[in-house]
């Protein structure tokens, strides 16, 4: 992880240099292809930012919108990462109550106990039985 954020760090250093260079009618143009291209690829909530960081920089404040940005697009990623984590726990959580319920199943346990102490629905219970038995 680290070694992606510093490999980030130089492509943002490297941008930002580029930007200052360009021609203002090229920043316009960079700008607009920001706006149209990479703010619809964002959740909503941060297409706002975005989009206000856009309107508020000119070139001589390239640092400032690149930073920005920067900010927003790792503030993202945080958010995804986040979310894959409890999918990925949420899942875990779920086979497990599955795996549980296989074994009870087997014991002879009622479908109604298994879901109760399992927590899954009685139809996956169901269901799950049906695949023991045949």
């Amino acid at each position: 992880m680290k070694k992606l954020q510093k490999l980030n760090k130089a492509k943002i250093n490297d941008i930002e240099l580029i930007l200052k260079k360009i021609s203002p009618e090229q920043f316009s143009v960079f700008k607009s292809w920001l706006k149209n291209i990479v703010k619809p690829r964002v959740r909503d909530n941060l297409q706002g930012e975005i989009d206000d960081i856009l309107e508020k920089s000119n070139q001589e404040e390239v640092d400032f919108m690149v930073s920005n940005l920067g900010k927003t697009i790792e503030r993202m990623q945080n958010n995804a990462i986040e979310r894959g984590l409890k999918q990925g726990i949420e899942k875990g959580i779920e086979k497990k109550a599955i795996e549980d319920a296989i074994g009870f199943l087997r014991l002879g346990v009622s479908e109604e106990i298994v879901s109760k102490g399992t927590g899954l629905p009685i139809e996956k219970v169901r269901e799950l039985r049906n695949k023991i038995n045949n």
